[in-house]
This record gives structure tokens, C-alpha cells and sequence, in this order.
């Protein structure tokens, strides 16, 4: 059999993968579920930041947390980690991840690292070039589940 391959907008295929990806969910017995949530931080009136958090088959990845420069240093950050810890927690997630570049982001990787993510995988040459890691922590659910087993 010989196949072709052709590019085309993602909108015209959308309802096709995602038949393919139900499909395979029904013989695997796996739950596909992917939700995404964006979350603006505001100091009183002013935006000032935003997180992004996709959870998907138990597993909450930080996708994105950015937090304006006349910001940082003022333990909002601990405040957004907190945040990001809690609605995994209330999701009901086992696992959190983010992906990050300690060569370009010093700050956010000592933030998660105090937060107690450790390290999974790293990412050589990835993005820009540059070494990522992954860092991941289970959530108090995950824990709570495997000290009582």
C-alpha cells in the first residue's frame, strides 16, 4: 500500500483526530481528557500576569506563568506556585510538570525547585537551542494514596 502525506489547516482535521483519539480511548479503556484554563493576575485593577494550565490524563503541566518585571521578587510568584499546587489538587491530579530553561530562567527554576519539583528530564538543544528540563512533583492526592496502600 502506498500512502500520501498532505498538509492541511488544522480546523479541517480537528473532528478526525479527535474520532481517532476516541476511538483508540474506547480499545485502550483510557480516558481522554485534556482540559486548558487561563488565569489572569491582578494587583488591584492592573494585569500583571498570567498562568496557563492544561490537565490531561491526570497530570496538570504549567504551560505557561509569566509575571510582569516590576513584579518579580515580591513572592507573587510563591503566591501563583500556590495557586497552580491547589487547582491541580482540586482537579484531582496525581502529578504536576513544567518545562523550563535554567540557562535563560534562573528564577523560575530555583522557584520550582523550592517548591519542591525535581527533576525529570532534560531537553538537550530544544527551544532557542538550549538545554530544558522537565520538573515534575505529585500532588498531597497521589501522595496520600500511596501511604495509605
Amino acid at each position: 500500500m502506498k500512502i500520501r502525506i498532505k498538509e492541511v489547516e488544522k480546523s479541517l482535521i480537528e473532528e478526525f483526530s479527535k474520532g481517532l483519539w476516541r476511538e483508540f480511548a474506547d480499545e485502550s479503556g483510557m480516558l481522554l481528557d485534556e482540559e486548558s484554563f487561563c488565569f489572569v493576575v491582578h494587583n488591584k485593577d492592573e494585569e500583571i500576569g498570567y498562568l496557563h494550565i492544561k490537565v490531561t490524563l491526570g497530570v496538570a503541566y504549567l504551560e505557561d506563568m509569566i509575571l510582569k518585571s516590576e513584579f518579580r521578587n515580591k513572592k507573587i510568584g510563591h503566591q501563583m506556585m500556590e495557586f497552580f499546587e491547589n487547582f491541580a489538587e482540586n482537579k484531582g491530579c496525581h502529578k504536576m510538570r513544567i518545562k523550563t530553561c535554567p540557562e535563560t530562567n534562573q528564577a523560575a527554576y530555583h522557584l520550582y525547585k523550592k517548591f519542591g519539583f525535581k527533576q525529570e528530564a532534560i531537553l538537550k538543544n530544544d527551544y532557542f537551542n538550549k538545554d530544558w528540563v522537565i520538573l515534575s512533583k505529585y500532588t498531597k492526592h497521589k501522595q496520600e494514596k500511596s501511604e495509605s496502600k
